[in-house]
């Protein structure tokens, strides 16, 4: 729905802006004007398009990270599960049950308050500490323990480092620049195209300009918060590993 009203809107204003100014100045046109308009329109649309895609780049960049990222993440997650198991030893079910409820807070509660607030909640730092806690106090007697404790070691400081990955990229929002500056591209572009006139054909291809701005400049708005909609992105990862292995017997 997002995508449908942005394309229809640009197409709006893109069209009133071509008609209402064709109308209004079309007396004070000189027979040079369509060249130099032209000209002109094409550097402003260029440099438009740059700045655009850039961030068009910059936004798919900070995406494609997150996810994976989190397929990292609930890598890691799987792997303690196992691997406390191998070491074996009275802490077997805390460290289960304190990653049964970090992945449930983290594919819950927490994904929701990156989305609205931009911020990683303490309840699932809280969990990850009593695992590296426990790991950490562990007292390997074998070569095999102490290997598999050197890797829960490790995969537990990932898990941190892609938390505060996650909590960056919630934090990262465009400023009111962006927008100036896609809209000033668009409106200018069409500005100077008011030379020409508002037939079918001129407003269908004015048409296309705009809607396609309106939908590449969605996206990017959908693509600056993967946490919430439009451009969501679900912890499908999480889930995977919750049900595939914190859930699944033994």
């Amino acid at each position: 729905m997002v995508f449908v009203l942005a394309v229809v809107a640009t197409i709006t204003v893109v069209c009133s802006i071509q008609v209402v100014g064709h109308r209004v100045l079309r007396h004070r046109f000189t027979e040079d004007t369509p060249d130099f308009a032209a000209s002109i329109a094409f550097r402003i649309a260029a440099l438009h398009g740059l700045i655009v895609a850039l961030i068009f780049a910059q936004e798919m960049f900070e995406y494609q990270q997150l996810e994976i990222g989190l397929v990292q993440e609930a890598t890691a997650i799987g792997d303690l599960h196992y691997d406390i198991a191998r070491y074996g030893g009275a802490d077997v079910e805390a460290v289960r049950t304190a990653l049964l409820d970090y992945t449930r807070i983290a594919m819950g509660p927490e994904w929701v308050a990156l989305s609205e607030d931009a911020t990683l909640l303490g309840a699932a730092w809280h969990e990850r500490e009593a695992v590296y806690e426990i790991v950490l106090n562990l007292e390997p007697e074998t070569a095999r323990q102490e290997t598999l404790r050197t890797h829960m070691i490790a995969d537990l400081q990932l898990i941190a480092e892609l938390r505060e990955v996650r909590e960056g990229i919630a934090l990262t929002a465009f400023t009111g620049l962006f927008w100036l500056a896609a809209t000033a591209g668009i409106v200018l572009t069409t500005l100077c195209l008011v030379c020409y006139t508002p037939g079918v054909m001129n407003l269908m291809l004015l048409s296309i300009f705009g809607g396609f701005n309106g939908l590449v400049l969605a996206l990017v708005y959908g693509l600056s918060n993967p946490f919430a909609a439009p451009g969501a992105l679900e912890p499908v990862a999480f889930a995977r590993v919750l049900e595939a292995d914190l859930l699944a017997a033994d």
